[in-house]
């Protein structure tokens, strides 16, 4: 189990975790950078809510003691760089290492991730593919029905830690389509539940 510690230490050490199931930089690449690009604004944090209107997505508060975990973030940049995924994906990250929970928040905005079930079908076969050795998976569903295009996927980690995704794409009601994931970690099975449930995107923005 990961050990409580300073807020960059645990958050790092989250962190490590997390990027291990990061989403499939092969296909975060392909397709052409959005613009403008959207960290140039920061994320919308209130009491209730987490928001970005040039993406058109938002999410609950996760709740008190959370806060902007700029050391991570910087780690998700230079990945995303090194992977040719610059101007292609963006993220926010928050923790709260009293508790050991991070959440991030991951905007892939390529031109074509997000359009299609087929895209989202090959987006979840590149997140399996990444499987932390010795984890267990607990759950992997894709939906794609009028009413819902996302993905759920859920894994406990062998050092006690619950990662979870859900992934909703805008679908083709969008000029440039759009996919938006909630990815957390936490110590137990219901950790962040509602903040992951709670992703919204507009089908109708464009960035």
């Amino acid at each position: 189990m990961i050990a409580k510690g300073s807020l960059e230490g645990v958050l790092k050490a989250l962190f490590t975790v997390l990027a291990l199931v990061a989403a499939p930089t092969s296909v975060i690449a392909q397709g052409s950078p959005g613009a403008p690009p959207p960290n140039a604004d920061p994320l919308q944090i209130d009491s209730t809510t987490l928001r970005y209107p040039q993406l058109g997505f938002s999410a609950p508060n996760p709740g008190a003691g959370f806060a902007v975990a700029p050391d991570v973030q910087r780690a998700y940049d230079e990945m995303i760089a090194e992977a040719g995924g610059k101007g292609k994906m963006f993220f926010w990250a928050l923790g709260r290492p009293s508790t050991l929970e991070l959440i991030v928040i991951e905007a892939i905005n390529n031109g074509t991730l997000g359009r299609d079930e087929d895209g989202l079908r090959k987006f979840a076969t590149g997140m399996r593919s990444r499987l932390p050795p010795g984890s267990e998976v607990v759950e992997d569903t894709v939906t794609w029905t009028p009413e819902a295009h996302e993905y759920r996927y859920a894994i406990l980690h062998p050092n006690g830690l619950f990662m979870k995704w859900r992934c909703v794409a805008s679908g083709p009601t969008r000029e440039r389509p759009l996919l938006v994931c909630a990815s957390t970690i936490g110590p137990d099975s219901t950790s962040l539940d509602a903040f992951r449930r709670g992703l919204t995107l507009d089908p109708g923005s464009n960035p």
